[in-house]
């Protein structure tokens, strides 16, 4: 996920002090710390204006205006052995990381998210300052489909071994987020959780939410997906399925609801 790639650069010297430019610099700084700030901090790399390095092909160094039907060839970089295209959150950014004159082109994040998908490349936020971020060509393609900030769905297609049991410590930030937004939502009933874990699947124990509601559970999953986010920063998997249709359900009926209406 995203966020196990957020931070603050390490350095060898000391680090540049780094001063936000803009409202999405602040994000930044902001998701660097805080999980729950990564999902407004991802809507709003799209919205903004970024910056990008490009052979103006013998065009004066500076700022690079494309005009109908010019082609633009986007410089990358090679950090740890990969190539990825450098991007910048403001033009300040770029004499941290240029060592000599350069021409520049200025996107929306939408367009420049949706030009690098198409490539096999991944990205890399503001080298050269304090605060940045790798994006890897997967990445990128979920932010151009917009698909990183939809549930993902997994129907089990054999009999698979399934452990659930209630979690060791009470995950309290996504349990009052979701009970918050439960309250302004009349169609959810009653909502439990606990610890699923599947060792065929590969992936570790995570907190699986059962709710009984009425009406498109899709719809109402899409809803939550936000909520998760910002609770936990994607740094945690979460499953949510509706209670009253699965072989899970003999087990939350002994358990005590979150959540009831």
């Amino acid at each position: 996920m995203f966020s196990k790639l957020f931070g603050k650069k390490p350095a060898k010297t000391e680090p540049k002090k780094f001063y936000p430019e803009n409202r999405l610099e602040a994000l930044l700084m902001q998701a660097a710390n805080d999980p729950a700030a990564r999902l407004e901090f991802l809507k709003t790399l799209l919205e903004f204006d970024l910056f990008i390095l490009i052979d103006s092909s013998g065009a004066s160094y500076g700022s690079f205006v494309a005009k109908e039907g010019d082609t633009m060839r986007i410089k990358g970089v090679t950090i740890d052995g990969q190539n990825r295209i450098p991007i910048f959150t403001s033009e300040r950014r770029l004499p941290e990381f240029i060592q000599s004159q350069e021409s520049f082109a200025r996107l929306t994040g939408q367009d420049l998210v949706a030009m690098l998908a198409a490539q096999e490349r991944g990205a890399i936020l503001n080298p050269g300052a304090s605060y940045g971020k790798f994006f890897t060509h997967e990445e990128l393609i979920s932010l151009a489909d917009g698909t990183c900030f939809q549930p993902k769905q997994q129907v089990l297609q054999k009999e698979t071994q399934v452990l659930i049991g209630m979690p060791k410590e009470i995950p309290t930030r996504l349990i009052d987020g979701l009970r918050n937004h439960f309250r302004t939502d009349p169609r959810v009933k009653k909502a439990y959780f606990a610890q699923i874990h599947m060792p065929e699947s590969g992936e570790p124990p995570h907190l699986i939410i059962s709710i009984q509601a009425d009406g498109d559970f899709d719809q109402l999953a899409t809803n939550l997906h936000q909520v998760v986010l910002s609770a936990t920063g994607g740094e945690q998997i979460i499953d949510l399925v509706q209670f009253g249709v699965g072989t899970l359900d003999d087990f939350f009926l002994q358990q005590e609801p979150f959540y009831k209406a």
